[in-house]
């Protein structure tokens, strides 16, 4: 996240000196970092939290290129609110993804085996769906049924 802030903080300079081609590749470079980080971690090429950043921030350096004559440069409150955006998607992201980390560690713990992410890999809407259901028998909620075998 502190490569995105540099690189935020560089971009918003030189979009200030009308330097805006070199502005928008600094942000798809940026984009392209962060979801380079997500997936190296995760080895999911779907990450949504990499594709959130590869699509919002890669998007924000092609509209910093000021392809048409009618575009104007953005007001400091529109930086504010576009990273403002992307740190609260990220720093949400982060959060559930921990607390979903540390219920499946306890899980692990009671049940003597270790759970996969259930969002990673190839198969990771199986896992998920496994998950639920394992969830489901350990507290005693079947309200409806998935697929054979398969409760939430």
């Amino acid at each position: 996240m502190a490569v995105y802030l540099i690189c935020y903080a560089l971009s918003y300079l030189l979009a200030r000196q009308h330097v805006y081609m070199l502005s928008g590749l600094v942000l798809i470079t940026a984009a392209l970092w962060l979801y380079w980080r997500d997936y190296r971690a995760s080895r999911d090429l779907i990450h949504l939290r990499g594709l959130f950043c590869l699509a919002f921030v890669g998007g924000q350096g092609v509209s910093c290129f000021k392809l048409s004559r009618l575009q104007t440069d953005w007001a400091g409150e529109t930086w504010l609110c576009f990273l403002l955006a992307v740190l609260a998607f990220w720093l949400a992201f982060e959060a559930v993804q921990r607390m979903a980390s540390r219920k499946r560690e306890c899980g692990s713990r009671e049940h003597g085996s270790r759970n996969s992410n259930p969002f990673s890999g190839s198969g990771g809407h199986r896992s998920v769906l496994r998950q639920l259901e394992a969830d489901s028998r350990l507290h005693g909620r079947h309200h409806g049924r998935l697929g054979p075998g398969l409760c939430f």
